[in-house]
């Protein structure tokens, strides 16, 4: 029956598995993730709680002349290290923010998702944060943090984890 479960929940993650984001291909360069970012995993059974925040002075900045496209954060679970490009991964937290004016920024950032656990493994951790312009999303900036998280058979408890990129 354990066997069954576990397939189950990786069947279903595998709507996620399959998301693959564009590398910055456009010309506003200049929409970047500043500062410390945190998130917080715990999971119990087969069902994850991700939270993403803001360190002290994490924020989104816009350096540029132009309001930049429909922004989002996601955060990633990938089996192996994100250095750039193209990412596929699993998407553990996800949040939309829309545009950002020119010369802005946004801050206080806070979000959580649940969303079943990634077969058993060890994920590295990076958020991304993408930029829509109409012909597509790109990732405009990104944190892999240092640590690796291991998934492993988990039916009755609850696991926190938290870990600061600086």
């Amino acid at each position: 029956m354990k066997n069954i479960y576990i397939g189950i929940v990786a069947a279903l993650l595998m709507l996620s598995a399959g998301c693959d984001e564009g590398s910055d291909s456009n010309d506003n360069k200049d929409v970047d993730l500043a500062g410390n970012w945190r998130y917080q995993i715990s999971w119990r059974n087969s069902t994850a709680t991700t939270r993403v925040e803001t360190g002290d002075d994490g924020q989104i900045t816009n350096e540029s002349d132009n309001t930049s496209g429909d922004l989002a954060l996601k955060l990633y679970f990938t089996t192996s290290k994100y250095e750039g490009g193209s990412i596929n991964g699993y998407v553990m937290a996800s949040k939309s923010f829309g545009t950002l004016e020119p010369y802005n920024y946004k801050y206080n950032i806070s979000f959580a998702n649940q969303i079943g656990l990634p077969p058993l493994g060890i994920y590295f951790v990076t958020l991304v944060l993408l930029e829509n312009t109409g012909s597509g999303a790109y990732i405009k900036d990104y944190r892999t943090f240092d640590n690796t998280i291991v998934i492993y058979n988990v039916p009755y408890y609850t696991y926190s984890y938290y870990y600061y990129y600086y």
